[in-house]
């Protein structure tokens, strides 16, 4: 794979420099395919985050530091100060033949060139004249996991110690993060999830309210209504009486937990389809929305509103492949559950 940085095995590296072997071992040690004389590598910590789902480690080289992104709005260091003796101690360890990059959490690089973390050990081994630095290579699933993962690992109780750390950083990073986005696609999960991923653990549900809240965003709970509240509302609001109305449907929808379709959705286009078939006008009533926020309410009337849509649309498709003999074969099979199917195979 290539990268827009260069980059170096640890044994190219250590051939062309073998001065900075720091390690007793012998050179023929140094890389075995599996681990390394000194269970190479030091894994990196990723705190919340979960490989194959939020980041993949794509590879552990020495890098060149001076090809990567450094001079943009790294969220993970939003609102933290630095000391410079943080800097210092690394640059001395470096200038000793002390500094062993393999016993440390590594420098973080994401796959398009950002310095994710380890921005003074950076600084260090540039101070040394050091041009390649030893690095874990990631590919962040999303940029809330390269900002979460940021702001975690800055802070100093979950990896190397760190010479700088504020109580706010997480959340200036939640606020500069969701500020970039548009405000009816924030919700309180994700911002939630950022923050957990982040590190946060205690008050989080307060933290995360605290973040929505400088954003600019209302978050409080929903009221969902029973067929007979939200019959009486009908009445006197709509002029509708939903038990004695001819073609008048009613629903409560739960919150989408994927964004696949529901079951409740399923049921309702098989009560309202038909009637609409027969050319009758039908009217959905809902008592709301269970399962979801403030923050995600308008998103979610939206979807259960279309719901006929997107059955025009699928049955659109459906009659057009059927018309042009493009229409798949349907196969089912169910397991064999008397005695005398069981007799006759596993299914029928």
């Amino acid at each position: 794979m290539s990268y827009p940085f260069a980059t170096k095995t640890i044994v190219e590296y250590l051939t062309e420099f073998p001065e900075d072997m720091t390690e007793k071992e012998t050179f023929d040690k140094i890389y075995s395919p599996e681990d390394g004389p000194w269970n190479y590598p030091t894994p990196a910590n990723f705190g919340k985050l979960v490989e194959g789902k939020d980041y993949e480690i794509v590879g552990w080289y020495y890098v060149k530091h001076s090809d990567l992104i450094m001079d943009y709005e790294n969220l993970g260091r939003a609102g933290v100060s630095t000391k410079a003796t943080h800097v210092g101690e690394i640059q001395e360890l470096i200038a000793q033949g002390k500094w062993k990059p393999w016993r440390h959490q590594p420098v973080i690089v994401s796959i398009d060139g950002r310095l994710n973390a380890g921005f003074n050990r950076v600084d260090g081994h540039t101070n040394e004249d050091k041009e390649w630095i030893w690095a874990c290579i990631v590919n962040f699933t999303t940029e809330e996991d390269f900002a979460a993962y940021a702001a975690w690992e800055n802070d100093p109780k979950n990896t190397d110690p760190k010479w700088f750390a504020e109580p706010e950083t997480k959340v200036v990073a939640a606020v500069k993060l969701f500020n970039k986005k548009p405000k009816d696609e924030i919700t309180f999960k994700d911002v939630k999830k950022f923050l957990s991923k982040a590190g946060v653990t205690a008050k989080l549900e307060a933290t995360t309210k605290d973040v929505l809240d400088k954003i600019g965003i209302k978050y409080e709970g929903l009221k969902a209504y029973t067929k007979a509240e939200t019959n009486k509302m009908s009445k006197l609001s709509l002029g509708i009486d939903i038990y004695k109305s001819l073609n008048v449907i009613y629903s409560m929808f739960s919150g989408r937990k994927t964004t696949g379709i529901t079951d409740r959705e399923i049921r309702k286009i098989y009560e309202i389809a038909p009637l609409m078939i027969e050319g009758k006008d039908v009217t959905l009533i809902s008592g709301g929305i269970t399962d979801i926020d403030s923050t995600e309410l308008k998103t979610e009337r939206k979807y259960f509103k279309n719901i006929m849509i997107r059955f025009d649309k699928l049955a659109e498709a459906w009659v057009a492949a059927k018309k042009a003999g493009k229409l798949g074969k349907f196969t089912s099979y169910f397991p064999s559950q008397t005695k005398e199917e069981k007799e006759k195979g596993d299914f029928v």
